[in-house]
């Protein structure tokens, strides 16, 4: 018999046998969820459920169809009517039942409850049947609280904590404002010993209440917090992880409180002290904490200010005068002596006391005696009611008055006299001297309040303006202005709500930075106004030569701004150098020095760091410091200059084979890198730059110089990256400009950089000339480390043209001169490393494979620990290939990882399209067929961007002995032949209008994933608000991508016709955070159209992506449907590059050529034309050549494209009539289908002949090579092409040709 399983909590489904079953339309769900719930029902009953608004007749014969389509889905009476006028569920079938189980027994089924009943489920026109779904979900709801709730509290009582908090979890998404849920999860972190988490939660709950209620926890729950304030030990000991809290103060606060606690109930006496910066909340949470003040609580409080830190006892006469009027007001009368020593030391005293006589006398009062009568009054009014002496900005106290403090502290009772202090980070020894005395004796409890990290900051902006979307460059932005502190955090975000410049200082940031400066000697100002000028730390060295002290008395100003919290030392390079506390402290400083002292400072700044330049050990940071000092100071020339030594020194290792090393490029750790983004915004800096300089600059010569180098560097760049035409002009014009400037120097390296490109692009003759020319110069100059690269490149040029003998004896010679002392032999030694490689590639060829790793293995090891990343990839590469005709498998997979890691680091393609294909043939070799076919998938996109036909021939050689495999192995074959699934497997919704916008979207969804298939659906996001969100995500989407065309409001706006991208953001928000909440993974896609218009953005994709949680971004060109977006295409080039079709028809001639000389002209020009055909096939030495494939990948990962009316297509082109725009002429696509979901099913469609014969003809691609020839007529109509095909003919169709990209 078989088994009927019917799943109710949560999203519904039914299954038999273990399959998905798929009932035709919701109300013969509705139908079959009643029964299963209800067990008898009448049919009157269900018709006026189910069809309230239909003629009785109609309604009844509704329900018998509905009866009947269940049966026909089921293959079961599932539902029976023994007597005609009732409705009984079948219970001779094996039906299981998670709302039956949880009925009958909660307690042991509470893990069935996965969700509400009949999640996402929506009848439409059946208010009736609603409202039966709302009070059996809540009535299960209820039932399922009752029973986690009592479940939860006895396994808190038994220990058994394994799943209680996730269980509570699920109690608080059923009702977040429960308060119970928070009390059973405070219980259970205090039984599992974590009391910080209990804090937490508190401080969670209580902000939760007040923001949404208006009320406070109630005394369970903060009996429960108190609890855990007893046993959390504060002052000492190791803290566990959770114990320690960066964001919220919990930890803080809960000292604070935990401490003032015990002081009230008179359990433990001791004072406080908040210590920090000022505006990193002292003051906040000083005011939190004496909220807790009870009535019977006297406070005297008392600011003390920095101009009076000289006056004694300034701070205390605040304090008499209020215990002046608190003796008045209880009738104390002191003692004579205590009152008229008071008066003499506080004369207000006088006021406030009767009968009191001024005592004439000048004799100073003995400070035992002020001690005395203080602590006598303030013994006398604490036997009334506690005493708390809040005194702020301690480190603004006179020493008279700290004695006194401490005195009066240490003689009065601490559990009726407390201190609570706050204290910024200005040093007073006296000060120091007081804490000390106090914390030894355990009368202190000092709780400092740091800055918030990089995370915390975070936090606490998308908490304080939840609406704003902020990218990670402006969070990272915002905490590198505020560095974590506070105040200047709020100051920010109250700029952020009112949408003001952020680069601006608020009023509030500028009074507090004018605060920290006042009261500065001229000496120390003149130090601030000096240390303004540099954006880091000051060696004290350089200090000393821009001012006109001796060291002595600069060393006392400095450690005056130490004292007062303005500057912090540090250590550099063995000696001390100096920087501000805060960034912003500096900004304001140097913002308020006159222009004219900023040019001259800068200058005289930029020509004394000059002086420590080294040249034989470059220094990056130096240059970007000279960069600075000379923009400044209006010396672009200078600027300029150095621009071009860093990035000259960054390129010569990313983008320079095998550098020469110097001493900064062997230190371990540093990053001689840069990404492809970052080189580019280089470039165009300094192409900014030269204007600026051209403009105003009188010394030509010098600026020639520049620009020679410049587009040296620029030159090579562009080669290594394979932007061939670019990048030869720019050498070209710096070998033609070096020969009118006399330049050796240069037309050298444009020699160099001439005889590279011809390697990479395999040209050994070209090569030969500029190997010839780069060698009779570097002999005229007696330049001997440069005759032995370029006898290597000889060599290299050599072994290119087969001479092997020729080429070893020059790579051999070129190692001996290269290595005529062991300092040189350092300096060049990836070049020495490329010769060993290069012999080895020869030994390589001979099939000697032994000696052809060892030499692969010396060259890795003179270049390891180098940082020279690009020479030891190509070492790896080759050394793997070696292992892999070792068919030492493991050891190829090793040096291919080890390359992989390499490529990471650093931006290049030069020979990654080898690295790919040898790591797919390793790959096939050990029968990981997936794996390989995506290493070989990748190897044939790689291969395009350096265009070298030695590559193109090893991914060629890859997928010959892949399709060899395949013959051979029916696994392989299977795997890797025809990875066509055998039916749909994936819904996508989407694609040509917005699917939100149907009414049925979320039943589609429903559908889909009850028949067990993947769903994805692309929209726009405009309608994705959270009530759909909750939908979607219930009927079980898997994938959402959203098309996002822009990432600046105003350009969104205007290619998504006045959309909102804000609204968008929103959203994303919103579907981040129920995706989160599932037990599921439900992945988020960008869908981004690459145009003209809009290409910039595409380097802000990454951050967007990252702070927006998106998981993948798929970017596609423009399709030309019309003059002006066939005006913004940007791949009118990339569809004319071919070299034969790799899946000719069979009855295709085949072409085999012989080995010829490939650099000859002639036949360059025969084999272009040769190879760029479709019609025939090439065979070369016996191995097919072809092109990479084109091919459909909605065809190929078993994709079927459904319109709104049912009709099925096979890919995203043929779903609609459109008009295609192509240079200068229009293609007319028509729709296809191949049958209609309302008449048949879909995997019947799929399984069609005439489907599944298009499906096969595609896999082969049968097609004209449209793109590859002229656009002919046929192009033209798409009703035929020029191979017989007809409609519809897929040889024009952009998607094939890779330059349309769907999700």
């Amino acid at each position: 018999m078989s088994k009927i399983v019917c799943k109710l909590f949560g999203v519904p489904k039914i299954t038999k046998d273990g399959q998905s079953v798929f009932l035709p339309y919701a109300k013969i769900n509705a139908l079959l969820y009643y029964i299963l719930v209800s067990k008898v029902v009448s049919r009157d009953e269900v018709v006026g459920l189910l069809w309230p608004d239909e003629d009785e007749k109609i309604a009844k014969k509704n329900l018998r169809n509905a009866i009947y389509q269940a049966k026909k889905s089921l293959g079961e009476d599932i539902i029976i009517s023994p007597k005609k006028s009732f409705l009984i569920l079948n219970e001779d079938l094996d039906i299981e039942s998670d709302v039956d189980q949880f009925s009958k027994s909660p307690r042991e089924n509470i893990q069935l409850y996965t969700g509400d009943f009949l999640q996402g489920f929506f009848l439409k026109d059946a208010e009736s049947y609603e409202y039966w779904i709302v009070k059996m979900r809540n009535y299960y709801k209820e039932k399922f609280a009752a029973e986690c709730y009592q479940k939860i509290e006895e396994d808190i009582q038994n220990k058994h904590y394994d799943d209680v908090e996730d269980q509570i979890q699920r109690l608080t998404d059923l009702d977040e404002y429960d308060e119970r849920n928070f009390r059973l999860l405070m219980r259970f972190y205090q039984d599992t010993g974590r009391n910080s988490k209990v804090i937490e939660t508190y401080y969670d709950l209580s902000k939760l209440l007040r923001r949404e209620l208006g009320i406070d926890p109630d005394k369970k729950t903060k009996e429960i917090y108190e609890h855990s304030l007893e046993q959390i030990n504060f002052d000492g000991g190791k803290r566990t992880h959770d114990d320690v809290f960066f964001y919220g103060r919990y930890n803080e606060l809960a000292t604070l409180e935990k401490t003032f606690k015990d002081f009230r109930e008179k359990k433990v006496g001791k004072s406080i002290l908040i210590t920090g910066e000022p505006g990193v909340g002292k003051s906040t949470i000083k005011r939190r904490l004496m909220e807790e003040a009870t009535d019977n609580m006297m406070v005297l409080e008392v600011n003390c200010i920095q101009t009076e830190q000289d006056m004694p006892l300034r701070p205390w006469r605040a304090i008499a005068r209020e215990i002046s009027r608190q003796i008045q007001q209880e009738k104390l009368l002191p003692p004579t002596l205590w009152r008229d020593l008071m008066t003499r030391v506080f004369p207000d005293f006088n006021d406030h006391l009767p009968n009191s006589q001024f005592m004439s006398s000048k004799d100073p009062v003995p400070f035992v005696s002020i001690v005395h009568v203080m602590v006598e009054a303030l013994t006398q009014l604490a036997d009334h009611s506690q005493v708390v002496l809040v005194f702020e900005d301690l480190q603004w106290m006179d020493p008279d008055s700290l004695r006194l403090l401490t005195s009066v502290l240490m003689e009065t009772d601490p559990l009726r006299v407390m201190l609570v202090a706050t204290r910024g980070k200005e040093r007073s020894r006296a000060l120091d001297d007081a804490l000390t005395t106090l914390s030894r004796y355990h009368r202190l409890v000092s709780v400092p309040l740091e800055r918030f990290n990089i995370e915390a900051c975070h936090h606490f902006i998308e908490e304080a303006v939840p609406g704003e979307h902020l990218t990670g460059d402006t969070l990272e932005h915002i905490y590198n202005a505020t560095e974590g502190n506070p105040l200047f955090l709020g100051e920010y975000i109250n700029r952020l709500k009112n949408h003001q410049n952020l680069d601006e200082m608020s009023p509030a940031m500028i009074e507090a930075l004018k605060s920290r400066l006042l009261y500065l000697s001229s000496g120390e100002l003149e130090l601030v106004n000096l240390l303004s000028f540099f954006y880091d730390a000051v060696p004290l060295q350089t200090i000393l030569a821009l001012t006109d002290r001796d060291e002595n008395q600069v060393l006392s100003l400095l450690e005056q701004l130490k004292d007062r919290n303005i500057l912090e030392e540090h250590e550099s390079e063995g000696a001390g150098a100096f920087s501000f506390t805060h960034g912003k402290l500096r900004e304001y400083i140097y913002q308020s020095q006159p222009a004219s002292r900023k040019k001259i400072l800068h200058q005289k700044i930029g020509h004394l760091l000059e002086q420590s330049l080294d040249e034989k050990k470059r220094d990056t940071k130096l240059y970007s410091k000279l960069i600075y000092h000379f923009s400044a100071s209006g010396d672009f020339l200078k600027a300029l200059k150095y621009q071009i030594d860093t990035l000259n020194y960054y390129l010569n290792f990313s983008h320079e084979m095998f550098p020469v090393l110097n001493n900064v490029a062997v230190e371990e750790g540093v990053n001689l890198y840069m990404s492809r983004d970052q080189i580019g915004e280089l470039f165009r800096n300094l192409e900014s730059s030269f204007k600026k300089v051209r403009a105003g600059s009188r010394n030509t010569t010098e600026l020639d110089l520049l620009e020679l180098e410049f587009f040296y560097i620029r030159g090579r760049y562009l080669i290594r990256d394979g932007s061939y035409d670019d990048g030869v002009n720019d050498i070209i014009h710096v070998i033609d400009k070096s020969k009118q400037l006399g330049n050796r120097d240069y037309m050298l390296e444009g020699y160099k950089q001439m005889i590279l490109y011809y390697l990479q692009i395999n040209s050994a003759k070209d090569m030969a000339e500029y190997v010839g020319l780069a060698l009779d110069l570097a002999v005229r100059c007696n330049y001997h480390k440069e005759i032995g690269i370029i006898l290597r490149l000889k060599g290299l040029c050599h072994y290119m043209m087969g001479n092997y003998t020729q080429a070893e004896k020059l790579l051999t010679e070129s190692i001996n001169t290269l290595a005529v002392t062991e300092t040189i032999a350092k300096r060049y030694a990836t070049n020495i490393a490329a010769a060993y490689n290069y012999i080895g590639e020869i030994r390589l060829a001979h099939g000697t494979y032994r000696e052809a790793l060892e030499l692969f293995q010396k060259a890795i090891s003179l270049c390891v620990g180098k940082n020279a990343l690009a020479s030891l990839s190509y070492f790896y590469i080759n050394a793997g290939k070696t292992a892999y005709y070792l068919e030492d498998l493991s050891m190829a997979r090793e040096f291919f990882d080890k390359a992989y890691a390499l490529y990471g680091q650093f931006d290049s393609f030069w020979r990654r399209s080898v690295l790919d294909s040898y790591m797919a043939l390793t790959l096939l070799r050990q029968g990981e067929y997936g794996q390989a076919v995506k290493y070989l998938t990748t190897a044939r996109e790689n291969v395009g961007y350096i265009k070298d036909p030695n590559d193109l021939g090893v991914v060629f050689f890859a997928e010959a002995v892949f399709r060899q495999r395949c013959d051979l192995d029916p696994e392989g074959k299977a795997a890797v032949g025809d990875r066509l699934p055998d039916s749909v497997e994936t819904f996508f919704f989407g694609g040509m209008g917005e699917p939100l916008a149907h009414p049925d979207i979320v039943e589609m969804v429903r559908t889909a994933s009850s028949l067990g298939k993947r769903v994805e659906l692309l929209s726009n996001g405009t309608l994705l608000d959270a009530r759909r969100t909750a939908e979607l995500l219930d009927a079980g989407l898997d994938m959402l991508w959203l098309s996002i065309d822009a990432l600046d409001d105003g350009r969104y706006a205007q290619i998504r016709r006045n959309s909102q991208l804000a609204l968008v953001k929103e959203h994303i928000v919103e579907f981040n955070r129920q995706r989160a909440r599932l037990d599921r993974t439900v992945r988020l896609g960008v869908a981004f159209v690459v145009m003209k218009s809009n290409a910039h953005e595409l380097a802000l994709l990454p951050y967007f992506s990252t702070y927006y949680k998106v998981n993948e971004v798929n970017i596609s060109n423009v399709i030309p449907t019309d003059e002006h977006t066939a005006s913004e295409v940007l791949y009118n080039n990339v569809v004319d590059w071919g070299l034969g079709d790799p899946a000719p028809m069979e009855s295709s001639p085949r072409i085999h050529l012989p080995l010829m000389d490939w650099q000859d002209p002639a036949a360059q020009e025969g084999l272009r034309s040769l190879l760029s055909t479709s019609m025939c096939s090439v065979y070369l030495s016996g191995q097919r050549v072809s092109r990479a494939a084109r091919h459909c990948r909605f065809i190929d990962e078993g994709m079927a494209f459904v319109k709104f009316d049912g009709h099925v297509s096979p890919c995203m082109s043929l779903l609609r009539n459109a008009t295609l725009y192509w240079r200068q002429k229009q293609r007319e696509t028509r729709s296809h289908f191949f049958g209609d979901l309302a008449e048949q099913g879909l995997d019947e469609i799929w399984n069609a002949p005439d489907y599944a014969d298009f499906r096969r003809r595609v896999r082969n691609f049968e097609f004209s090579p449209c793109y590859r020839c002229s656009l002919c007529e046929n192009w033209e109509q798409g009703l035929t092409d020029c191979f017989g095909n007809d409609a519809p003919t897929c040889g024009g169709c952009l998607w094939s040709e890779g330059v349309i990209s769907c999700p």
